[in-house]
């Protein structure tokens, strides 16, 4: 059972690791040093909380975002339209003339116009839509038409995402899967749906399809890297003014030999405390393994008991 010497061993190496580690920076360092990483910590986690990265969105990223989507979003419905287009002309290409002059010529005449004409053909169809005023969410719940769209969603969605987020910043991405996911509650189909046909869409609770994908699909992903990034920028901002005033220290110890000497016996002093403290925490852990176990083949009371000073740690702390 040589292995309960890792017990003793790793006691006897934290504990010389602190009062080393204490010993070499020294009492106001090793003071310092703890203040600084709970305040860079605190300072950190206060200006990335969620009402800052907000505040800092809504500022600086939101507008050129949103003029970044919509230029995404027009492409895909000129898309879109394109590849209506084109399928009506090649049904139209398809159709069997019999070789009969009359109905080529009539064939051609309809693939020529809605190739001469596909403006015209786009603003006529939004009018008769805007007539109409057709309850687009119903159509789209119909079993084969949501068939289709699914089908269609599982084709194109990759490429619009990789669309949108070529234009992101601080390199925002939406995750592919996400529009999927999105997608089968059909809200930003009949968004977008109402945008190729010039509708008004407000009735799903978004303006239009570039305010549902902002809304539901960027802010989420954009608040959260923010938070991120403001959290290592404000963390590491602090350990640089906390490395200056060390360094600081340092100059003004040089000048001080007294000083400095009875500084580095108190931080090699307080290095053997927090050592201590580390093992308090190690054994804790320790205690909850074996409880929760039943205790495993090196971690285990049995072992514990047979080192030569573990034990009397784990005494002390735990069995009493």
């Amino acid at each position: 059972m040589g292995y309960t010497y890792i017990y003793d061993g790793a006691v006897i190496l934290i504990l010389a690791a602190g009062m080393v580690s204490g010993y070499i920076r020294g009492a106001v360092k090793t003071v310092l040093a703890i203040a600084f990483t709970i305040i860079s910590i605190g300072a950190a986690s206060y200006f990335s909380s969620e009402r800052y990265c907000e505040m800092i969105y809504d500022e600086y990223l939101h507008d050129r975002i949103v003029t970044s989507c919509k230029n995404a979003v027009d492409e895909a419905i000129s898309a879109a339209k394109d590849d209506i287009k084109r399928r009506a002309k090649e049904g139209v290409g398809s159709f069997d003339d019999h070789g009969n002059d009359t109905i080529r010529g009539i064939r051609d005449a309809i693939g020529t116009f809605i190739e001469d004409h596909s403006t015209e053909i786009d603003d006529t169809i939004s009018a008769v839509a805007k007539a109409i005023d057709p309850d687009i969410g119903k159509i789209i719940s119909n079993e084969e038409v949501s068939r289709y769209i699914d089908e269609a969603a599982e084709v194109y969605s990759y490429s619009a995402v990789d669309r949108i987020n070529s234009r992101l910043p601080l390199g925002i991405t939406i995750e592919r899967n996400d529009i999927k996911e999105i997608a089968k509650d059909k809200t930003l189909i009949e968004l977008f749906i109402c945008d190729m046909l010039g509708l008004d869409g407000k009735k799903t609770g978004y303006f239009d399809t570039v305010d549902y994908i902002e809304r539901k699909m960027i802010r989420p992903t954009a608040l959260s890297t923010l938070h991120g990034i403001i959290w290592i920028a404000v963390f590491t901002v602090l350990k640089i003014l906390m490395s200056v005033v060390f360094a600081v220290i340092t100059a003004i110890k040089k000048n001080l030999p007294i000083l400095n000497t009875a500084d580095k016996l108190i931080g090699m002093a307080l290095g053997a405390v927090g050592g201590a403290v580390l093992i308090g925490v190690c054994t804790f852990i320790i205690s909850k393994v074996i409880f929760v176990t039943g205790g495993t083949e090196h971690i285990n009371e049995t072992v514990i008991n047979s080192t030569i000073i573990y034990r009397y740690i784990y005494s002390i702390l735990i069995q009493q």
